[in-house]
């Protein structure tokens, strides 16, 4: 059965919990081109928290053994 993360914006527990979870990883360098200021705008329940969180745990060295990939 497939868990749908609806209103779920924290990271870990969306890996960890086995939710459906669609790949943003490959915007990252496009974040990193536009520069210090950033400016998420979205509809609710978009997912602006969720990227948030990846790119969080995404730079986070003290995270990096808990998602390396198998």
């Amino acid at each position: 059965m497939i868990k749908i993360p609806y209103g779920l914006a924290d990271y870990r527990s969306l890996i960890n919990g086995g939710y459906l979870y669609v790949d943003r990883t490959a915007y990252i360098r496009r974040v990193e081109e536009f520069g210090l200021a950033l400016l998420l705008i979205r509809p609710r329940r978009f997912g602006k928290s969720l990227f948030q969180q990846t790119l969080r745990c995404y730079y986070d060295l003290r995270l990096a053994e808990e998602f390396e990939p198998p």
